[in-house]
């Protein structure tokens, strides 16, 4: 690395840690609070057997955080303190990634795009496994690189594997960017002559399925569970969607510029295919990185994952490819005439002027936290410290959330609907069947009324102000259920708090039938 490059990678992660920090201080929303609850497991066993039950997500990421836990505590930064590393040790590998692949000059774009990527600022702040599964994306594909690039690669084929188990056992995705590595490799060896390598990659390859293997049960029976609560929508919305989210700006035009992508690909192979030049200095690597980009998308697209975090593992591939691109095309346009160049500066403003965040990226540091119940926690904290106070969440899935700001600092106990019983250990498993049980709604009133009658004299409901049916969920069934405490229920007070993720009510019942008020 030269000097230059080391100065302006180390102002990049300078002015990274600047546009991440400021988003350490929103608090933990429900996912966040699901991590907290593996991180505090008494044995590793036990951690095993947490996530597995609670979480669609292999478990090195909360192995790790776990083990960071008992250094540094569970406090709100503490637990997103090493996201925020991850992140942004991400802008430094998706550099290598982007040497490896191609050139200094390719890296340094990337590792641009990395810094200010919204999905990256975002995800580098929570305590999810999403940041460290980027980093390790990063860091496997760098390897791979080399070792496609040397003609002794033993040594990048080690890292190469190492990081590939290490990502196979952080994320789903991340097998499915092994499995388009694997795909892509004997048909990148044999166009680069290079066919005798091939036994050394597969082997590589293959111990990386095999040190999987004890996992895979495990993520049979994710996969049969799959995830019910994602939102219906065509599968070129869906795509275009996932696409845009994997490029540099997270945008609401993907759909508008697939065709730009689409084109710039096409471009690159053309030229690949009739002159047989280098675009971008390597040209397998480049590509094999397109091809991932792309599957990475359809992947997303056909399991229904429209949200930047679940195909984030994707994105270093996509920054780099993306800086192809653009490295290519700028030095091209500067060999051209001067009325070529004009028309690419228009071209390239009007493209940038597509690369607006979307609603949701900027919705992202405009309120306090990123879930009300933190605003509300206080109140509700009184509540369970006062005693005889019935804690109903609605939907259930507030129950993290609740769990960590008030049921550990003041001990509620809460209930939820459909999940009557510790709705703050979430878990996906059955999930839809307990949503879809005709007896749910009855069940629930008959214990509310029963508790109240005998041992509680203030119902506290914690509701979602938002309840929508989301894919296969019917959380509009909590409708009949709030409709119904009302009408039995004197409301004492009520109170609502926004969030970037979570805005939530706390509405306070006496015991007092609502009729008598």
């Amino acid at each position: 690395m030269s000097r230059r490059d080391a100065v302006l990678l180390a102002l990049l992660v300078g002015v990274g840690a600047l546009l991440r920090a400021p988003l350490l201080h929103e608090g933990l929303w429900r996912d966040e609070a699901s991590t907290y609850y593996d991180a505090v497991t008494p044995t590793l066993r036990a951690a095993l057997a947490l996530i597995a039950r609670t979480d669609l997500t292999p478990p090195a990421y909360f192995l790790v955080e776990r083990a960071w836990a008992h250094v540094a505590g569970t406090g709100e930064i503490a637990l997103k303190l090493p996201s925020f590393a991850y992140g942004l040790a991400l802008i430094v590998t998706t550099y290598a990634l982007g040497r490896a692949a191609a050139t200094s000059s390719v890296g340094l774009v990337a590792a641009t795009f990395a810094c200010v990527s919204q999905p990256a600022i975002a995800l580098s702040a929570q305590a999810r496994a999403y940041a460290f599964a980027g980093l390790l994306a990063a860091l496997m594909l760098a390897a791979y690189a080399r070792a496609v690039r040397e003609p002794r690669a033993a040594r990048s084929l080690a890292w190469f594997g190492a990081f590939a188990v290490l990502l196979v056992y952080a994320h789903y995705m991340g097998c499915v960017l092994v499995a388009l590595l694997a795909i892509a490799t004997p048909p990148l060896l044999w166009r680069r002559g290079e066919a005798r390598r091939l036994p050394a990659f597969a082997l590589a390859f293959a111990l990386v399925a095999v040190a999987y293997a004890p996992w895979i049960p495990t993520m049979l029976a994710h996969a049969h569970n799959g995830a019910p609560w994602a939102p219906s929508a065509s599968f070129l919305d869906r795509f275009g969607n996932d696409f845009g989210n994997l490029l540099p700006f997270a945008s609401r035009h993907g759909q508008i510029l697939i065709a730009f992508a689409a084109a710039a690909l096409t471009w690159v192979v053309v030229a690949l295919v009739r002159r047989g030049r280098r675009a971008a200095g390597t040209p397998g690597p480049m590509l094999v990185l397109g091809a991932c980009t792309l599957g990475g998308a359809l992947v997303g697209a056909a399991l229904s994952l429209l949200e930047p975090r679940y195909v984030f593992v994707f994105a270093p591939a996509a920054w780099v490819w993306f800086a192809g691109l653009c490295v290519a095309l700028v030095r091209w346009v500067a060999r051209s005439r001067t009325s070529v160049r004009v028309v690419a500066g228009l071209v390239a403003a009007g493209l940038l002027a597509l690369f607006v965040p979307s609603e949701r990226a900027a919705r992202a540091g405009a309120l306090p936290s990123l879930s009300g119940i933190r605003v509300l926690a206080p109140g509700a904290a009184a509540l369970a410290r006062r005693g005889r106070t019935l804690f109903v969440l609605v939907p259930d899935y507030l129950g993290p959330t609740f769990g960590y700001y008030v049921s550990v600092p003041a001990g509620a106990v809460p209930h939820g609907f459909a999940r009557w019983s510790d709705p703050q250990i979430f878990s996906p498993l059955g999930y839809r069947e307990i949503w879809s049980d005709p007896g749910a709604l009855d069940r629930a009133t008959k214990r509310i009324a029963a508790l109240m009658a005998t041992q509680d004299d203030r119902l506290c409901l914690i509701r979602d102000t938002i309840i929508i049916d989301r894919g296969e969920m019917p959380y509009t069934r909590s409708d009949a259920l709030i409709g119904w405490i009302r009408r039995r229920y004197a409301l004492v007070s009520s109170v609502r708090a926004e969030g970037t993720e979570e805005n939530v009510a706390m509405d306070v019942f006496s015991s007092t039938p609502a009729r008598r008020r």
